[in-house]
């Protein structure tokens, strides 16, 4: 709680004291300053009431969270507003006092008058108190505002409480003086408005700029009583006077105009209101204001900048006698005046400039706002517009043409049937792995050096399996059994159980010799009835193919198909160091062939039979008759065998089959020619790209000039099935026809691969891209809307 001294004072002692309704009467008339009006209410409410004193208090502001209308909490800070009577300088404050400062915060929260009882130290203990605190809220439009205390000396009930009543009803005073300032307060906005309007009113009679401006500065130098006032705008670095009150012409050499324009550019760098003399606490500075008023006055100087968009466009100064400072409430005059004039007479000062000065101003002000601190974001986004333009056009990417393409194989080979008959078994299904025959004509099945993996390995196994005893070695240990005893010993010879030897030899390598003799000894095995054994090959995993060999009977297996057998047996014994022969494919029924090759055989016979009777009767030209007939019956013979070998269907080249499956139509009828199986090399795939016609062009140019330039034109391809993996490619042929695949022209281009992944087969699809040259972003985006408006416009 504190006391301000400065606020208390007593009502004057007069000769005559006046009776109580003039002072009354007096206090609903006061007019002036809030603290002499509050002492002077106390001064009547204790003299009504017998107080010994009052006070009025107030608690402080509301705090963070507290809305200005809701009552102060308690524990607020309590501001003495006025005492009566005053306490001597330097006094602490009464005892009733503090303790009205204390319950203030209560009595304000509950808005009810209270009454508390005053104990002194002098007072026993249990006796009633001599002395009350009468404690009263003040209401406000907003609520309860503040507090008076009022300490009464009395033990009468209703002693109290009548003073309570006259204090209660005398506080309507200063609702009363409230209301007094409020529409005092109200009269002086009016009168500021009406000003403001007045002035506004004659400067928007005007048409040009000097009307407005001589205008302003006479109005304002009438109405507010001035000397003189200047208007000046701002003209690149620097404030130009541009008129001055009741004078026509001035020249910008005279000192006084120089010392008005000084000020305003003071004004304008501060961009504050700048009034000589200043107040003590003011912390703008002044000093051209100073100078202005000591060599042409001395006068009372303000200086109101005209702002236009935030921004200060204009300062205009008044003067006036010294000992006339412009008070508060004509300076607020004069800035709702400024306020309401600045757009009309900015406006005016830019339209009256002649052509050149306007262009420039209008340059100015668009480099300003380009340069400006204001709409970021607009110049955000119009320097991304720009780096983007740039970037369309200097930067530089890799222009590439995309087309679809699909796998094919480079080697594909298609089987048909060699005559006309009956499908009598099928072997394979489109995804298996064939082995080829190299030979259609005479396949062969026997060993070759080419067929063995790595023969330091083969040897090892041989010998390893030759005397192991489990169930899985039986069929190798069948093989070691019919080898030749010499072809085993230089086996024996050329290996060993040690396993650094093993690794020595398998750096060195077998010996041709030692070569020569293990093929020769397998492949007489391979031709022979004993080979296969029910119980050597009990364990080992036989095909389809392997089955019907062995279901066929003894006297029909033999030649090829004996060692087919054996050659499938013999990898079977030796997974992955000897490799399987000619993988069948499918077989023809033959009985009829069979047959058919048996009644040419009589036939033959029988002309044999005819030419040797003739010899013998030495009847020459019978004999040549016979021996004719017995040829054409050899050839139709070899015709026969011919189609009989032929039944079986083996590949020429390693693959895999892509077409083919016939399991379910054995036993149906073929024609010569009619294809039954397709295999294709994996390992070697190339694709065909479907470009676009608009973008061929572009390829054929790359393509051309890569190919005089020694190179060849590459790009890369993804399938749909891995679109991660990307395949280089280079280009090999384009087709100059075009072709129409889904209503749109497409160029095909046949294009080889690098790199063949495992993954890949024929017929996949996918995405390529053909890499033409490096071209600007701007062109790569918008080739195809730039043609598309080309052709729609024909430019």
């Amino acid at each position: 709680m504190s006391v301000n001294p400065a606020r208390v004072s007593q009502l004057g002692s007069e000769t005559q004291r006046p009776t109580m309704a003039e002072i009354i009467e007096r206090l609903s008339r006061f007019d002036g300053p809030p603290e002499q009006f509050l002492v002077n209410l106390l001064a009547v409410q204790c003299h009504l009431a017998s107080a010994d004193g009052g006070a009025i208090l107030r608690v402080s502001p509301a705090g963070p969270g507290q809305s200005p209308g809701a009552n102060p909490p308690p524990g607020g800070n309590v501001e003495v507003l006025a005492v009566y009577p005053p306490p001597a300088q330097g006094a602490a404050a009464p005892v009733w006092l503090a303790q009205s400062a204390e319950l203030a915060p209560q009595v304000i929260a509950s808005g009810k008058p209270d009454v508390k009882p005053l104990h002194n130290a002098q007072d026993l203990y249990g006796a009633p108190a001599n002395q009350n605190v009468i404690l009263l809220p003040l209401r406000g439009g907003s609520g309860v505002q503040g507090l008076a205390a009022f300490v009464v000396t009395t033990s009468d009930q209703q002693v109290l409480d009548a003073a309570r009543e006259r204090l209660e009803l005398t506080l309507s005073l200063l609702s009363l003086y409230e209301m007094r300032l409020t529409l005092q307060q109200r009269q002086g906005d009016l009168t500021r408005l009406r000003l403001a309007m007045e002035t506004t009113a004659a400067v928007n009679e005007q048409d040009r700029f000097a009307g407005a401006a001589m205008a302003l500065c006479n109005e304002v130098s009438s109405r507010w009583k001035c000397d003189r006032v200047s208007l000046g705008f701002l003209k690149g670095r620097y404030v130009h006077l541009k008129a001055m009150s009741h004078t026509e012409k001035f020249s910008r050499k005279m000192k006084l105009v120089q010392d008005i324009e000084s000020a305003m550019e003071e004004t304008l760098d501060q961009d504050v209101e700048v009034a000589y003399p200043a107040e003590p606490e003011a912390t703008f500075v002044h000093r051209a204001s100073a100078e202005l008023s000591k060599r042409h006055g001395p006068t009372a100087v303000v200086n109101l900048p005209l702002r236009r968009d935030g921004e200060v466009a204009s300062v205009v100064t008044l003067e006036r006698p010294v000992d006339q400072p412009f008070r508060l409430d004509e300076i607020e005059a004069l800035r709702l005046t400024i306020d309401l004039v600045t757009p009309r007479l900015v406006n005016m000062h830019r339209q009256d400039r002649w052509f050149g000065a306007r262009a420039a101003g209008a340059v100015g002000d668009g480099l300003g706002a380009l340069v400006g601190p204001k709409h970021t974001w607009i110049k955000v986004a119009g320097i991304g517009v720009f780096a983007a333009a740039l970037f369309l056009i200097l930067a530089k990417g890799d222009y590439r043409a995309e087309a679809t393409f699909v796998l094919e194989p480079v080697a594909q080979q298609v089987l048909p049937a060699p005559f006309e008959g009956f499908l009598k078994q099928v072997y394979v299904r489109p995804g298996d792995l064939v082995v080829g025959a190299g030979d259609r004509e005479k396949p062969s099945w026997l060993l070759t050096e080419d067929g063995v993996a790595s023969w330091p390995v083969l040897l090892a196994a041989l010998r390893r399996q030759g005397s192991d005893e489990s169930p899985q070695a039986q069929a190798g240990k069948r093989i070691w059994s019919l080898l030749s005893e010499p072809t085993r010993r230089k086996i024996v010879a050329s290996t060993s159980t040690d396993p650094n030897d093993a690794v020595k030899m398998a750096l060195a390598g077998v010996a041709e010799p030692v070569r020569k003799a293990v093929l020769d000894d397998i492949n007489g095995l391979l031709i022979s009835k004993a080979f296969y054994d029910a119980d050597a090959w009990a364990d080992s995993t036989l095909s389809d193919r392997q089955r019907h060999l062995l279901d066929t009977p003894a006297a029909r297996l033999k030649g090829d198909r004996l060692v087919e057998l054996n050659r499938s047996l013999l990898a079977a014994a030796l997974p992955g160091i000897v490799g399987p022969g000619p993988t069948v494919l499918g077989t023809l029924a033959t009985v009829e062939l069979r047959l058919e090759l048996k009644s040419a055989e009589a036939e033959w016979h029988g002309y044999r039979k005819q030419m040797d009777a003739a010899m013998r009767e030495d009847k020459r030209a019978d004999a040549q008759i016979a021996q004719a007939r017995a040829d054409q019956v050899a050839a139709k013979m070899e015709l026969l065998a011919h189609k009989i070998a032929r039944a079986v269907i083996v590949a020429s080249m390693d693959g895999y089959v892509i077409s083919g499956d016939l399991r379910k139509q054995l036993g149906a009828p073929v024609k010569t020619g009619d294809v039954l199986f397709e295999v294709a090399a994996l390992a070697d795939l190339q694709a065909e790209l479907s470009v676009p016609e608009d973008l061929i062009a572009d390829v054929q140019a790359a393509f051309e000039r890569e190919k005089e330039a020694g190179g060849e034109l590459g790009g890369e391809l993804a399938t749909t099935a891995r679109p991660d993996e990307r395949i280089s490619f280079v280009v090999e042929r384009i087709n100059p026809v075009a072709e129409v695949v889904e209503q749109s022209n497409i160029f095909k281009v046949r294009v080889r691969l690098l790199s063949t992944p495992s993954i890949f087969r024929p017929g996949m699809e996918g995405l390529g891209k053909v890499d033409i040259d490096r071209r600007s972003y701007g062109y790569i985006w918008t080739r195809r809307m730039i043609n598309w408006v080309r052709m729609k416009l024909w430019i």
